[in-house]
């Protein structure tokens, strides 16, 4: 039952987040989803199910490498 709730929670993350960072999400949608990525990792460590807490980790580190951050500018 854990796989089967880890790939439903995968395809609605996929739906939610529109995972082809191909095109960038907005800088609000990208805060938004990694909040919901944080919160999903706090509840599945809570609950105890080690699968959504490999997956939700996972998801992070992915989170991490698509997601490119600007740095701020240098105003001299």
């Amino acid at each position: 039952m854990h796989h089967q709730m880890s790939n439903l929670w995968e395809a609605d993350l996929a739906c939610i987040a529109g995972l082809d960072f191909g095109n960038q999400p907005s800088l609000g949608l990208q805060q938004q989803l990694l909040l919901l990525l944080r919160r999903c990792l706090q509840r599945a460590l809570e609950l105890k199910l080690p699968h959504l807490v490999a997956f939700s980790r996972l998801a992070l580190a992915k989170f991490d490498l698509q997601v490119i951050e600007f740095p701020s500018p240098d105003i001299h």
